[in-house]
């Protein structure tokens, strides 16, 4: 564009300079004439000259040339000379007849000068369009022979080969004197020309623009291959429609790793329904097992911890000391095992239990819970006024009583207990806390805390089985959330979880 106005601005200068070189030439000759003329004809000389002047640079150089030698010739030829001034009307009806005939032929020169502008304008756009054509057209031709790798056929209207580069030569096997000026129907299996899939291609890209190629094709020695490509419809500038040029593909190796790959999936999602079938079965067993277990196991156990009983009430004169603690001790070791086969179960039921969740008061529940664990107890309960959460009631008031009753256990006996319960930023996402000031426990054992039977004191200090935190993990999970553990001996213990 710049390139352009400084073309212009430069064009403009060389016209005026023109003019101005126009206006002397043609004064000159006049000067040189005059010893010859004795008449008052000072115009006729300069009027070849406007006309070349607005031939060539156009009206304005034109109009300067005009003005210029109106008043030159006024002040060199007509009396008196050496002046502006005209004193008889003759002269000035002939100045004024040569003002109005220097505009005419300057009109006629400048339109004639802006044609040849145009004029040359087009024949360079018309130079460079050929030029770009040429080049897109060696562009496209060698494309065209030298893609080995691609068919690239050239069809008329009828879907007859007008061009056959070296790819389809390679992909299909004809050559380019065996297939130009024939239709390219035979790349087609014989099922397919049978449907009309060739005339359906050429149909739907003259339709649509474009068509996708993707099927079996037939090469010269009646072999098949997988090919994938597309057909793109080739119009006239009136809209008319020219041909389609296709661009085809040797896909079979694709092909057969996508075939390979599906029926590995399929075979993958057929051993994962078995395998599911197979877990669902197991788990319906080991379901059934575990009631049946603990039907048969609570029934003697009721049946220890009820005679222990009845033959210390009934026979405690008679018994010796050693003996009503040994039976002491028996009622005891029942009611755990007890406890112990009703968390198993509960931690069994939790495998099949989904969460059903609704909007809980967290706040509230905890303060529910904690008043219920602490009573009697010196406790100090802190917890916000307010703090909703979307989960199942039933679940979350489990894992509160099992954390709270965690904190009651292993509280410290010289100090009043304090639970509190918050929210908090942790690792970037909000989670819920529950924090206590007991004993606490030693952070290297952490991982233990939420297994199954895995305990950091002995159950004669702190009675237990193991199971409490093991369902607070299960639960949690169960949300889609996490649970973790911080502590230090002799400084209490916080419990966290998220419930996304």
């Amino acid at each position: 564009m710049h390139q352009k106005e400084d073309d212009v601005r430069s064009d403009a200068h060389a016209g005026y300079l023109g003019a101005i070189i126009a206006v002397l030439v043609g004064t000159a000759v006049r000067q040189a004439l005059q010893p010859l003329l004795e008449g008052r004809t000072p115009w006729v000389f300069y009027f070849p000259l406007l006309a070349i002047v607005a031939w060539n640079w156009g009206i304005r150089p034109a109009i300067l040339a005009l003005l210029l030698s109106a008043i030159v010739g006024t002040y060199l030829f007509i009396p008196p000379v050496m002046s502006l001034a005209l004193r008889e009307t003759p002269d000035l009806v002939t100045l004024l007849a040569y003002l109005v005939s220097g505009a005419v032929i300057t009109l006629f020169g400048g339109a004639s000068h802006r044609n040849q502008a145009r004029l040359r304008e087009e024949a360079r756009q018309r130079e460079a369009a050929q030029r770009e054509l040429k080049e897109n057209l060696e562009s496209f031709q060698a494309i065209f022979d030298n893609a080995r790798g691609d068919g690239i056929i050239l069809m008329d209207p009828q879907r007859r080969v007008r061009a056959w580069n070296i790819g389809a030569e390679r992909i299909f096997g004809w050559t380019a004197d065996e297939m130009v000026g024939n239709t390219g129907d035979r790349i087609f299996t014989e099922r397919d020309q049978r449907d009309g899939a060739p005339q359906g291609e050429a149909d739907s890209a003259a339709r649509d623009g474009s068509s996708v190629d993707e099927r079996w094709h037939v090469k010269a020695d009646n072999t098949l291959f997988w090919g994938s490509g597309m057909m793109t419809a080739l119009h006239h500038p009136d809209g008319s429609l020219r041909g389609f040029l296709k661009v085809l593909r040797d896909a079979t190796e694709r092909k057969r790793l996508a075939d390979l790959l599906q029926s590995q999936n399929e075979e993958l999602e057929r051993r994962v329904e078995e395998r599911t079938a197979d877990l669902l079965s197991a788990n319906a067993e080991l379901e059934g097992f575990t009631y049946s277990v603990s039907h048969d196991m609570r029934a003697p156990l009721r049946s220890i911890v009820g005679k222990s009983a009845m033959l210390v009430e009934d026979y405690a004169n008679q018994l010796p000391r050693d003996a009503q603690d040994q039976l002491e001790r028996l009622s005891k070791s029942a009611l755990k095992m007890n406890a112990l086969v009703e968390d198993l179960l509960r931690f069994a039921r939790l495998n099949k239990q989904a969460p059903v969740r609704t909007t809980c008061e967290l706040a509230a529940m905890f303060r529910d819970v904690a008043a219920d664990e602490a009573r009697g107890l010196d406790a100090e309960i802190v917890a916000p006024p307010s703090l909703p959460a979307a989960c199942d009631p039933g679940l979350i008031r489990m894992v509160l009583e099992n954390l709270v009753a965690n904190a009651v256990k292993y509280r410290r006996r010289d100090i009043p207990l304090r639970l509190e319960f918050g929210q908090a930023e942790r690792n970037g996402s909000p989670a819920f806390f529950v924090r206590d000031n007991g004993i606490g426990f030693d952070m290297q054992f952490r991982e233990k805390l939420f297994r199954p039977f895995e305990r950091l004191h002995r159950d004669a200090d702190y009675p237990g089985t193991g199971i409490g935190l093991a369902n607070v993990k299960r639960i949690i999970e169960r949300h889609g959330g996490q649970v973790d553990a911080e502590g230090r001996p002799g400084e209490g213990a916080t419990f966290w979880f998220t419930l996304p």
